[in-house]
């Protein structure tokens, strides 16, 4: 399975949850390379890089908080690189990064235990 692709992620978080009675933490922690120079990246190595770096954690956020909010406890946790901020010309690192940067402020609120950064 690859996190990118958001069925088979949301599937397996369910899976996991339902085998084990619940879902205690979840750790987002995916990404990927696929960039350089932003004028040679082409638009599929951009997406993946999108689907795996940003797109996949919100997808396993949103499966692992059904669990986190229905048992009132549980944490999410969020992990990246330093390194996509602060090197140049990485173009979907460092768009993927600014959107991770944002997601704990948006999501800790929303009952799921707490987002942590």
């Amino acid at each position: 399975m690859t996190v990118a692709d958001s069925k088979a992620l949301g599937e397996a978080i369910d899976k996991i949850a339902e085998k084990h009675g619940g879902l205690d933490v979840l750790v987002n922690n995916a990404g990927i390379t696929k960039d350089g120079l932003f004028l040679r990246m082409d638009d599929a190595d951009f997406d993946v890089v999108i689907a795996t770096n940003l797109k996949s954690a919100f997808v396993a956020t949103r499966a692992a908080a059904r669990y986190i909010m229905r048992s009132k406890s549980g944490r999410i946790i969020k992990t990246s690189a330093p390194f996509p901020v602060l090197q140049e010309r990485r173009a979907g690192q460092l768009l993927g990064q600014q959107g991770w940067i944002a997601w704990p402020d948006q999501v800790g609120g929303q009952g799921t235990g707490g987002a942590k950064a």
